[in-house]
């Protein structure tokens, strides 16, 4: 179910279309966000909410080849499908495990308050990026405002104390924001 016409543009009604996708995927992560249960343990925090914005990522991921030809947003897309859901997997892999380290309440809702503004102005700034006629160019910019608030995330959960477990697939994650955002 291809939308695109000749030269890579989208037609107006494919915009469009892909900006409401798009919505509807911001507007999920919102709402999981929100309902993510955070207790004790920062490195269980993290995850759960981290695993919204991985979803949200590789949900438009999956959503853009429907909207564009573009071989460098297609080829981009494909490889943030691809470590969302290998991270998903990862993280949900240890959450049992990671969820039983506590924190002290102070560092708790320490973290909780700088998570908290990462997430109100990342949110913010993502309903704000209106789309153009082009769902490629909307993809990187919206993909990159999503990316920094990941990356922001794990810089913010690195100055706790976090599960052993969880350190090593924080690195993975952070190497693979740097290079998609280096390529945006």
């Amino acid at each position: 179910m291809k939308k695109i016409c000749c030269a890579g543009c989208a037609s107006m009604e494919a915009a469009a279309e892909y900006t409401k996708q798009y919505i509807c995927i911001l507007e999920e992560m919102v709402c999981r966000i929100s309902c993510a249960k955070c207790d004790g343990s920062i490195s269980g925090n993290f995850i759960r909410l981290m695993m919204p914005m991985q979803q949200a990522a590789a949900r438009m991921a999956e959503d853009v080849p429907c909207y564009t030809d573009d071989r460098c947003t297609l080829d981009l897309a494909c490889c943030i499908r691809s470590e969302s859901e290998k991270d998903m997997r990862r993280l949900d892999d240890v959450l049992c495990c990671c969820a039983c380290i506590s924190n002290c309440p102070k560092d708790v809702s320490g973290h909780i308050r700088k998570t908290g503004r990462i997430l109100s102005s990342t949110v913010s700034a993502m309903k704000n990026a209106c789309g153009s006629c082009d769902p490629a160019r909307d993809f990187r910019r919206r993909i990159r405002l999503l990316y920094c608030a990941m990356a922001e995330m794990i810089q913010a959960a690195m100055c706790y104390c976090l599960c052993g477990e969880l350190c090593p697939i924080m690195d993975d994650m952070a190497r693979h924001l740097d290079d998609v955002l280096n390529c945006i």
